[in-house]
């Protein structure tokens, strides 16, 4: 039952994140005036608010999808995602639970691909 609930928070969480959109359409007279950009350059941050917010919910949507995964050490991951890349690191006990961590990742909407630095050892 805990497990349930802890499932069910994060899977709220994520999608309480992913709903957020925090562009402002009115401007803001206490940020500094744009710079002009050197030729060649962008001046546009590699990632915008709502990519972010996109990553952020898989992120939680990957750690909750692992918590509800039977015989997986979840604690033992490091989860990060940037562009729907899905980054996993931390050593497992087998490779029989690092098969079964990248199955259940693989099946997390928002999830392009998997960077698996997962390795067999003790933690």
């Amino acid at each position: 039952m805990k497990k349930l609930l802890t499932v069910s928070a994060a899977i709220a969480m994520a999608l309480t994140i992913s709903a957020c959109d925090n562009k402002s359409t009115t401007p803001r007279s206490d940020l500094p005036a744009p710079s002009t950009a050197t030729p060649g350059t962008s001046s546009r941050p590699s990632s915008s608010t709502s990519e972010a917010a996109a990553d952020t919910a898989t992120t939680a949507k990957v750690k909750a999808a692992l918590l509800a995964t039977d015989k997986v050490s979840s604690t033992k991951i490091s989860v990060e995602t940037r562009d729907g890349r899905v980054m996993l690191k931390g050593n497992l006990p087998d490779r029989a639970m690092i098969d079964r961590v990248l199955a259940a990742v693989q099946n997390v909407p928002g999830v392009r691909a998997v960077d698996n630095q997962l390795s067999v050892g003790a933690g």
